[in-house]
């Protein structure tokens, strides 16, 4: 797992949080949610 750092473009909240590496469906798992808004920052590959 690979430490990713993110600020919502929603919010501007900054956050932190774990990518799978490589392509995939679970590439970034759900784990690119704003923890503050919600927003998706980060979505799946193919969706």
């Amino acid at each position: 797992m690979v430490r990713r750092s993110e600020t919502c473009p929603n919010c501007g909240h900054s956050f932190s949080y774990n990518a799978a590496t490589g392509t995939g469906p679970t590439e970034f798992l759900n784990e690119g949610q704003c923890p503050n808004c919600g927003h998706h920052v980060r979505t799946p590959p193919g969706t």
